[in-house]
């Protein structure tokens, strides 16, 4: 049995420096969330404007996932997730600084810009791990993810002050300053061979390097470069899925707080609190569950798992807003976002396995950047419907969206399953 190179000591702890960074950079994001929509509110912002900002956010990573993606395959993994946080550091500053809409919409389009480093760290796990191991491994970082989602909106319903409206906004921006000298230290660069695939080199006396499992590697030739028909065709579609499933995810999040102050006149703190505990359930699914699932079920089974329970959870929210209940507003936050845990891990999952290794930044950045394509559209169309039709109008788009995804994943069946020497050539 080949050796999974994520049990070896360095790369273990290139992992563990990997999550922990994501974890900061999260929690700084989790932060702004419970308090920017009441913060450009006060600023005159409409519901729809509010949702726009999201919107904004999104088009920038749309734009920068695949760019960051490509960059990180030519040039290495580190060097764009220092500068990517350091674009953290900027947005946070200017958003502290803000005193109208639209140097709060540029903080998000830099922000925006920034997190499109997501698909960086998981083309970074990919790169050390086997693929039968990647579920579990790309679970548990973005488990980091979500743990900082939890302890984020935490401190952001904390520091939600009146006399110092802004304060967030700086912490965020020392919290990104702080991980930007954590990467700078503790996360190492994986050598070329181990990104690209290539043949083995000769061994470097110039220090300690992360494991390359190049040796073990089949010989390629011309034809193999190029993906099949078949396996283009399911990745495609791997990305329509990602889309559909952001578009009604998003839209759900960017209106979540107007939500509940609509239904139970809530205000940052508990919106923050309602939020924390989405996050913690996500971290638990995906830190705990999904290696067992995709044992058990497969990627592609798995991820449609978690797109019927994300069905679940958007029911239960438009249920919630019929009937003012909030036992169903908290049991659907909580099972929407174990089911967002679960696709989201596998989708990823299943995309970087079909990537060859030298094109695999570039492709996680797609994938990043279809998510993007559908924060665009989400928020924008839920903000919208939620002003002009009611607030269950979120709720229903995040439902249709889910089952149509749903139908797709199903649809794919055995075409997610590459044959094993392809998959090994993919390692």
């Amino acid at each position: 049995m080949t050796r999974d190179p994520s049990q070896d000591r360095d790369a273990v702890r290139a992992l563990v420096a990997v999550a922990f960074t994501i974890f900061l950079d999260l929690v700084g994001f989790g932060i702004i969330l419970p308090v920017l929509p009441y913060f450009t509110e006060a600023m005159g912002a409409s519901a729809a404007e509010v949702a726009l900002l999201a919107t904004t956010f999104s088009i920038a990573q749309l734009a920068f996932s695949p760019v960051l993606g490509r960059l990180s395959d030519r040039f290495g993994r580190r060097p764009v997730l220092l500068i990517s946080i350091a674009g953290s550091v900027v947005s946070a500053a200017l958003l502290w600084r803000a005193d109208t809409l639209a140097m709060v919409f540029t903080s998000r389009a830099i922000a925006g810009m920034s997190k499109a480093n997501l698909s960086t760290a998981h083309a970074y796990v990919a790169d050390l791990v086997t693929p039968e191991n990647r579920a579990k491994i790309m679970g548990r970082l973005s488990a980091a993810a979500s743990l900082g989602l939890v302890a984020g909106p935490a401190i952001g319903a904390l520091l939600a002050v009146d006399r110092m409206p802004t304060l967030p906004f700086l912490v965020t921006a020392i919290l990104s300053a702080v991980n930007l000298l954590l990467v700078a230290w503790w996360v190492p660069e994986i050598p070329a061979a181990r990104r690209r695939g290539s043949p083995a080199r000769a061994p470097s006396t110039a220090g300690p390097r992360l494991p390359s499992t190049a040796d073990s590697r089949l010989a390629r030739t011309p034809s193999d470069r190029t993906p099949s028909d078949t396996t283009t065709t399911t990745l495609a579609w791997l990305l329509v899925a990602g889309f559909l499933f952001f578009f009604g995810y998003t839209g759900i999040q960017a209106t979540f707080a107007l939500f509940t102050k609509r239904l139970f006149g809530w205000g940052s703190w508990e919106t923050g609190w309602v939020l924390m505990l989405m996050g913690a359930s996500m971290a638990l699914a995906q830190g705990l569950a999904i290696g067992r699932i995709v044992t058990r079920f497969g990627e592609a089974s798995a991820a449609a798992l978690g797109f019927a329970i994300f069905l679940a959870g958007a029911a239960c929210l438009g249920f919630s807003a019929l009937q003012g209940s909030l036992g169903a507003l908290l049991a659907g936050s909580v099972v929407l976002v174990v089911g967002a845990g679960v696709l989201q891990t596998c989708l990823t999952a299943l995309v970087a396995s079909l990537a060859r290794a030298e094109s695999r930044g570039l492709l996680l950045g797609f994938r990043d950047a279809a998510g993007a394509f559908g924060r665009i559209f989400g928020p924008m169309i839920a903000g919208f419907t939620f002003e002009h039709l009611g607030i269950t109008w979120p709720s229903l788009l995040a439902g249709a969206s889910a089952l149509l995804a749903l139908l797709i994943v199903l649809g794919l069946g055995d075409r997610t399953r590459l044959p094993a020497p392809q998959r090994a050539r993919n390692t």
